[in-house]
C-alpha cells in the first residue's frame, strides 16, 4: 500500500511517499481501507519532534481518519466487514490502509460523508470531554470560547449551544470573526428551512439579540454588531427575510402577535422559556438541515416522576403528529 512517511524530523516538505507492505489485523483488531484523513496541529508538531508523545522513526503520521472495514481479526464481534467507521488512531492515518484496535472505532451515520467523519474525533471529542466530563456544563450557563475560529473552538461553540449554554465566541481577527458569523447565518438558514417545513411560503424571521437591550449600541457587548447584524445581512443577500437583532425581552411577544413567523434564539433558555410558558406539553423538538425527519418531545426526562404514572404523553404524541405533518408536506430539504 502507499503511505506518507516521516523519515526525519522536519517540516511537511520532508515527508515521503512510500510503498509498504499491507498491514494485517491481529486479535481484537480491524483493517480499515481509508477514505479520508484530517490534518491536525499535533500531526505538524509530531513530524518535527515537538509533540509530547513521539513514535519511533520512521512512522506514518495522521491521528484520525474514516473508511470502510475490509477485514477483522479474531475476537472482534462489535463490527463487520463493510461497516463505515471513523477512528482516532494517534498515528498511521496518512496511508491507504490502517490496522487499529476495534475499541477505537465508531460507526458513521449513513447521512455523513467520509471527509466530515474524519474531522470529528479530535476536535469534537476534545470539546465534548472538556464541556461535559470536565466542566459539567449546564443549560443556561455562559460559555466563553476563546480561539473560536479554530477546529476545537468551532466544535465547542456547536456543542455548547447543543448543551443549552449561552455561548460567547471570541476570535483574534476580523477574518476569524467571519467564521462565527457563518455559524450565526447557519442558524438563520435552519430557521428558514423549519418555517418552510410548515408551509410558510415567505417566512419572516426575527433574530434575537444576545445581550440585554440588543447591546445598547455596544455598551453591553458587541456581538450584535460584529456577528449577528452581518449574519442577518448575509441572510438577506440569500433571499431570506431576516430582521433584527431584537431584544430578547420583546421579540417573542411580537412574534406571538403575528409580526414574525419564527424566532432565532441565541441560547437554550432564551428560546425555551417562552416555549414552555406557552405549554410545556405542547412543545416539539425538530432537527432541520438534515435529509430525514427527526422530532422529539421538547422537555427533559423527568426522572423524578418516572414510573409513577404521572408523566403526560402529550409532547410525545405531538412529536409524532408533527413528524407526520412534515412528511405529508414534503418540505424538509436542506437549503
Amino acid at each position: 500500500m502507499k503511505a506518507l512517511q516521516c523519515v526525519e524530523l522536519a517540516g511537511p516538505e520532508k515527508l515521503i511517499f512510500s510503498e509498504i507492505e499491507d498491514p494485517k489485523p491481529g486479535n481484537g483488531e480491524v483493517l480499515i481501507e481509508i477514505k479520508a484523513a484530517s490534518v491536525n496541529f499535533p500531526d505538524v508538531l509530531m513530524i518535527q519532534g515537538l509533540y509530547q508523545n513521539q513514535p519511533p522513526m520512521p512512522f506514518i503520521p495522521g491521528a484520525e481518519c474514516s473508511g470502510v472495514i475490509i477485514e477483522i481479526g479474531e475476537g472482534v464481534n462489535s463490527c463487520a466487514v463493510g461497516d463505515r467507521v471513523f477512528v482516532m488512531a494517534g498515528t498511521g492515518c496518512f496511508a491507504e490502509k490502517l490496522v487499529v484496535e476495534a475499541t477505537r472505532i465508531a460507526s458513521i451515520p449513513s447521512t455523513m460523508d467520509f471527509p466530515v467523519a474524519a474531522a470529528l474525533p479530535m476536535t469534537y471529542g476534545t470539546s465534548l470531554y472538556a464541556l461535559k466530563q470536565r466542566a459539567n456544563l449546564q443549560p443556561g450557563e455562559t460559555l466563553l470560547v476563546l480561539g473560536a475560529a479554530g477546529g476545537v473552538g468551532i466544535s465547542a461553540i456547536e456543542i455548547g449551544k447543543a448543551m443549552g449554554a449561552k455561548v460567547i465566541a471570541a476570535a483574534s481577527s476580523e477574518e476569524k470573526t467571519k467564521i462565527c458569523l457563518e455559524h450565526e447565518f447557519k442558524a438563520i438558514k435552519n430557521a428558514y428551512i423549519g418555517a418552510k417545513m410548515f408551509g410558510i411560503k415567505d417566512p419572516i424571521i426575527a433574530v434575537a439579540a444576545l445581550n440585554p437591550h440588543a447591546g445598547e449600541m455596544g455598551l453591553f457587548g458587541n456581538e450584535e454588531k460584529v456577528v449577528i447584524e452581518p449574519a442577518i445581512e448575509l441572510a438577506k443577500e440569500k433571499g431570506i427575510d431576516a430582521r433584527g437583532p431584537f431584544p430578547g425581552d420583546t421579540v417573542f411577544m411580537n412574534a406571538k402577535n403575528g409580526h414574525y413567523d419564527i424566532v432565532v434564539a441565541q441560547y437554550h433558555d432564551q428560546g425555551l422559556i417562552p416555549i414552555k410558558y406557552e405549554g410545556i406539553d405542547k412543545g416539539v423538538n425538530i432537527t432541520v438541515g438534515i435529509d430525514f425527519i427527526r422530532t422529539s418531545p421538547d422537555h427533559g426526562t423527568a426522572f423524578d416522576i418516572a414510573g409513577k404514572n404521572l408523566a403526560s404523553p402529550e409532547s410525545f404524541i405531538n412529536a409524532i403528529n408533527t413528524a407526520n405533518l412534515i412528511k405529508d408536506s414534503g418540505q424538509y430539504p436542506t437549503l
